[in-house]
């Protein structure tokens, strides 16, 4: 069985962007982080919430899955987070991108 830490910390409303570092110091993120979010995602708010952490300290690497969540999208995503010596591993959006972090994590 492998453990699949979750941060229980969030920040919900009008301008919750403006506290992630503070939602990601309470919950021990480390320093190197991998975003993984869709195109459509990355417009509304990926690109925001990428250059938040970066300016809140952490060392942010991104990637942009087209094409929903297949197997060789998730492959390549596990791929990149190896290649990158992230330590942690951050989605932004929903459904097909949340699934391919949880198959990256794992």
């Amino acid at each position: 069985m492998r453990l699949i830490k979750l941060a229980t910390n969030m920040s919900v409303g009008l301008g919750a962007l403006n506290e992630i570092g503070e939602v990601f110091r309470q919950s021990n993120a480390p320093n190197k982080l991998f975003l993984i979010m869709g195109p459509t995602t990355r417009k509304l708010s990926g690109d925001a919430v990428a250059g938040r952490l970066t300016k809140e300290g952490y060392n942010v690497v991104t990637h942009v899955i087209e094409g929903g969540a297949t197997f060789d999208n998730a492959e390549d995503a596990l791929r990149r987070v190896k290649e990158s010596g992230a330590e942690g591993i951050v989605g932004v959006g929903g459904d097909s991108i949340i699934d391919i972090v949880k198959y990256v994590g794992f």
